[in-house]
């Protein structure tokens, strides 16, 4: 199972950020946590359905800054990410949520707040311990289970499960698992939330 690379430690969130409502402590305990590619795909996700906005590309670079850790371009719903954590992320997506032009002002601020909220309840979700024979609802299909590119018209279908694979670290919460449909079909996901019935 693949880990998360350690950072370089800072005791700074960085600049932009003094509207927020959020505790500076918090927002250097975020600047310290790493994240994963699937934790981004993921949050871009859910963000981005709710707020009903285009999808963002977010690129984890290499490349060594000074003193940038992120870039966004909302014109062209992109984010380059030098310095790889949690709080660099949500940052750079409240650009992406807010009009153009906002900067880093109260509005900017309130989404910033509002997507530090929605990524702590969306990882303090323990997944579900499933095993075969299990009827489950399909909650969530993540955006990198490429078998379902209409994965929405899926999600809330009811399976019996015959097979349960792993849950993956850096997609915390979905697992690999199958089974058979009642409305008939087979269906197997590499990405899924679910919850019993």
């Amino acid at each position: 199972m693949k880990h998360k690379p350690a950072l370089p430690l800072v005791n700074t969130p960085g600049s932009g950020n003094s509207g927020c409502r959020t505790p500076k402590s918090v927002m250097v305990r975020l600047n310290n946590q790493p994240i994963t590619q699937g934790e981004i795909d993921h949050f871009v996700y859910v963000a981005c359905k709710k707020h009903g906005a285009s999808p963002v590309w977010v690129t984890l670079s290499n490349r060594k800054t000074r003193r940038r850790w992120g870039t966004a371009w909302p014109t062209q719903r992109r984010v380059t990410m030098y310095r790889h954590s949690v709080w660099v992320f949500l940052h750079e997506m409240a650009h992406m949520l807010v009009p153009k032009g906002t900067g880093h002002g109260p509005a900017f601020a309130r989404r910033l707040d509002e997507l530090i909220d929605m990524w702590a309840s969306l990882n303090k979700e323990e997944i579900m311990e499933v095993k075969v024979g299990d009827k489950v609802k399909i909650r969530e299909i993540h955006p990198r289970d490429a078998w379902y590119p209409n994965r929405d018209r899926l999600e809330g279908l009811t399976l019996t499960l015959d097979y349960v694979g792993r849950e993956y670290q850096d997609t915390p919460g979905f697992i690999d698992c199958g089974g058979s449909s009642p409305i008939g079909g087979y269906y197997r996901f590499a990405f899924v939330r679910v919850e019993g019935i």
